[in-house]
């Protein structure tokens, strides 16, 4: 028969077993409304069950009230670490701003001793050097005149005597007034540095040149050494000093050049002057507590920030502290808790286990429990064993209708796939007849496709007339037949075969007149490792008992 044909038939038997489904799941609530009114005595309903897991509220409002006291005990921290910052940074801002007035002391009282004085800062270099230096507020020192020309500098400074300054700076501040804090700029020997700076000037000048103290930003200073004391106390904090645009003046630690914050952002969080804290991201997705602050008069502005893993840190400490109070208590509820629970779920896990033996294609003869004294656990294994048998009985049928060729009754390919699964692994040889009626399309042509099925039906029959019970004979499709004859010779399969094609050209057809078949023949294990191989070996016995005339047995040589 052609494919459309077995599609055909296919659908239909699918849909047929659909039908019969429906049916059987009426079948089903109908046996089910029947049941449940039956053996409620004696029976503890599932409801009642429930009651007892009342003692689950008890640890589920520990578990709330505990989640509740950490957020608030996280806003309560969040808010105190970033008071905490603020603080921080108001007192670096009031230590710088104390720093910078000893700077300009130390630098006017040095001013005004050489000025009244009338000290030659060339005849006197050492005591100069020894006044500017003494408080050690600064990396280096230097003396500027009028004319910005360099009259003293200490060694490490970058600048020499003599030099020029208008190259440097180009913005030196020759005529100033009063002292000041310059902006950042670049000594002559690469290091980034400001200068305090005081006016130097004799009786009656109106300018008279200046004396610096230069910072060298890149080395330990006096702002450095403030920096670290203040936040030794605060583990993860750090602080450091920007400019008015926010860009990094002063970073006292150079391992946290990646947790500073992004200029942009200080300028944007802290725009209205009134916010003195906050959580900032610094766009690498790291949050810190922040707290800032300017410096007035010198446009400097103090970043003190800590990390917001001390939050967590923290919240950890006190969860763990709570659940090391809590434990022994909670550890008696969930003893008990488990105790209903097993009690409660054993007869539905033994339902569960035979729900699941039903899905992966067991037979269940038996419910799990015969009776039990949860009541709805009772009666859905009564319920789910009726429905069960019923469908069981449903499936057998349409399983044998699966397996079993709607026109000849034979064996189909899937009858075919479970018999070698069932005999997978065995060392018992068998013969394996490929078997195919000569000429059939003429037959369906000629005769019609009825008289055709007829001639299918006729050669089955002559098949089952001529093998053992013990054998299998399977139709794959079309006019292909496949006989399998277990523990059987090639010889002896070769003689069966034999006798089938002779009684098959003796015999009257349904269409008048003898049919003829084709027949190969091979041997398991003799001609091949599995079914496949010996298949492909048969089929090409067939092949060439058709290419050498039809109406011939060929058993496979080799």
């Amino acid at each position: 028969m052609d494919g459309r044909g077995a599609v055909c038939r296919n659908l239909y038997v699918f849909i047929e077993y659909s039908h019969s489904l429906d049916d059987q799941t009426k079948r089903v609530h109908t046996i089910k409304n029947q049941i449940w009114g039956q053996g409620r005595k004696g029976r503890i309903k599932f409801q009642s069950l429930l009651v007892a897991l009342l003692a689950f509220t008890l640890l589920g409002s520990t578990i709330i009230l505990m989640a509740v006291s950490i957020r608030k005990q996280n806003e309560t921290l969040t808010a105190t670490i970033l008071q905490r910052n603020f603080e921080g940074a108001r007192n670096l801002t009031i230590s710088v701003n104390t720093i910078k007035d000893l700077m300009f002391h130390e630098l006017g009282s040095t001013a005004h001793y050489i000025s009244d004085e009338k000290i030659t800062i060339e005849d006197n270099p050492r005591m100069v050097g020894s006044m500017l230096m003494g408080s050690r507020l600064f990396n280096s020192a230097m003396i500027v005149d009028e004319s910005g020309i360099v009259r003293f500098s200490t060694p490490d400074s970058g600048f020499v005597s003599g030099q020029q300054l208008d190259d440097e700076l180009p913005s030196h501040p020759v005529g100033i007034r009063g002292p000041y804090v310059s902006k950042v700029f670049n000594a002559p020997d690469g290091h980034r540095m400001i200068m305090a700076v005081h006016p130097l000037r004799s009786p009656g000048q109106q300018s008279g040149g200046f004396v610096a103290g230069l910072i060298d930003l890149q080395e330990r200073n006096v702002f450095t050494d403030m920096f670290d004391h203040a936040i030794k106390s605060s583990v993860g904090t750090f602080a450091y000093i920007v400019d008015s645009q926010g860009e990094l003046l002063l970073n006292p630690d150079v391992r946290r050049e990646n947790n500073i914050v992004p200029a942009s952002i200080i300028q944007e969080t802290f725009k209205d002057r009134d916010l003195r804290s906050a959580v900032i991201d610094n766009q690498q997705g790291d949050e810190y507590f922040v707290g800032y602050l300017q410096v007035v008069g010198i446009n400097w502005g103090i970043v003190f920030q800590s990390p917001t893993e001390i939050v967590n840190e923290t919240k950890q400490t006190i969860m763990k502290t709570q659940i090391a109070w809590s434990a022994p208590f909670i550890l008696v509820i969930l003893i008990l808790s488990l105790w209903m629970a097993r009690r409660l779920a054993s007869p539905f896990v033994a339902l569960t286990a035979t729900a699941r033996r039903i899905a992966v294609g067991e037979r269940v003869d038996r419910p799990p429990f015969k009776s039990h004294w949860n009541y709805e656990a009772h009666h859905l294994a009564l319920a789910m064993m009726k429905a069960v048998q019923g469908l069981q009985s449903e499936a057998d049928k349409k399983s044998l209708q699966a397996r079993t060729d709607h026109l000849t009754g034979l064996a189909n390919r899937a009858g075919l796939e479970e018999w070698l699964s069932l005999h997978d692994g065995e060392t018992d040889g068998y013969a394996l007849a490929v078997i195919d009626i000569d000429h059939f399309k003429s037959v369906n042509d000629k005769y019609g496709h009825h008289k055709g099925d007829e001639t299918l039906v006729h050669l089955a029959r002559i098949l089952e007339s001529e093998c053992r019970k013990e054998d299998l004979v399977c139709r794959l499709g079309g006019e292909e037949f496949v006989a399998i004859l277990p523990m059987e010779a090639l010889r002896g399969g070769t003689e069966l075969a034999e006798r089938v094609r002779s009684k098959v050209e003796s015999a009257i057809s349904p269409t008048g007149k003898p049919i003829t078949v084709s027949i190969g023949v091979a041997h398991y294990p003799e001609h091949g490792r599995d079914f496949e191989e010996v298949f492909q070996r048969a089929d090409e016995a067939l092949y060439e008992a058709k290419r050498t005339g039809r109406n011939r047995t060929m058993a496979t040589a080799g």
